[in-house]
């Protein structure tokens, strides 16, 4: 069987529920469009469960691209005061976005497990493509980086974008992407997956707050017949 969640945001007990419902097993696929971190404070631990979990296959996000550009050595560029600007301004990005709990969780790493999850990370794809019965798919975090306007960074572009309902995508493909909660596009409270004309948003706010007065939870699709899983409230 073939699943998809995304934006995860830290949320280990909803992580933990919706995996005890679809109940992986060796031969079935998870994948996972991004922004397991932030927020909730238990981001890097759902990271290294994923990393260590031959069935996911995951996408880069906004969030990991955050932390990337926050803390990976490698992002930090030729060093100099312009370099030290960029790396403020980044840290600070990525704070205001909920990277703090993260930042500690990273803090009591290792410094080699730290370097083995940047690497991770840094290898992660914009999108990927599966085909499921007759049905072709593409995953993305924010948009497809095929549709990237000329001169613009495509890592920034797909996974700080926004689909709208009726934006132009790849033709003969079901584009099932996160990073945009699906209260954009329909009100249900609790959040719920959205199915828009070829497109499917599974941002259904794993990372809201719990007093939220709109209610978030974790979604996970399964591909084969539509079937949805909600972590429980």
């Amino acid at each position: 069987m073939t699943y998809v969640m995304a934006d995860l945001h830290g949320n280990a007990q909803r992580f933990r529920d919706v995996m005890e419902k679809i109940d992986l097993k060796a031969d079935d696929t998870l994948y996972v469009l991004g922004d397991v971190i932030d927020r909730y404070p238990d981001g890097v631990a759902i990271l290294q469960t994923l990393m260590e979990l031959p069935q996911a296959k995951m996408l880069l996000g906004n969030h990991e691209y955050m932390m990337l550009n926050a803390l990976d050595p490698q992002s930090a560029g030729d060093g100099g005061a312009e370099a030290e600007d960029a790396r403020a301004y980044a840290l600070a990005l990525w704070y205001y976005n909920g990277g703090m709990a993260t930042h500690d969780a990273m803090n009591a790493l290792s410094g080699e497990e730290r370097s083995r999850i940047f690497r991770r990370l840094r290898s992660l794809p914009l999108n990927l493509e599966a085909t499921v019965g007759e049905k072709k798919f593409l995953f993305v975090h924010g948009a497809p980086v095929s549709l990237c306007p000329e001169g613009e960074d495509p890592t920034y572009w797909a996974v700080w974008t926004r689909l709208t309902p009726d934006c132009e995508l790849p033709e003969d493909k079901t584009v099932i992407f996160g990073h945009t909660p699906t209260s954009h596009y329909q009100f249900t409270n609790p959040l719920s997956v959205w199915f828009g004309q070829s497109r499917i948003g599974i941002d259904c706010g794993a990372g809201y707050p719990s007093d939220c007065a709109r209610s978030g939870r974790l979604a996970c699709v399964r591909l084969e017949d539509m079937a949805i899983y909600y972590s429980e409230n």
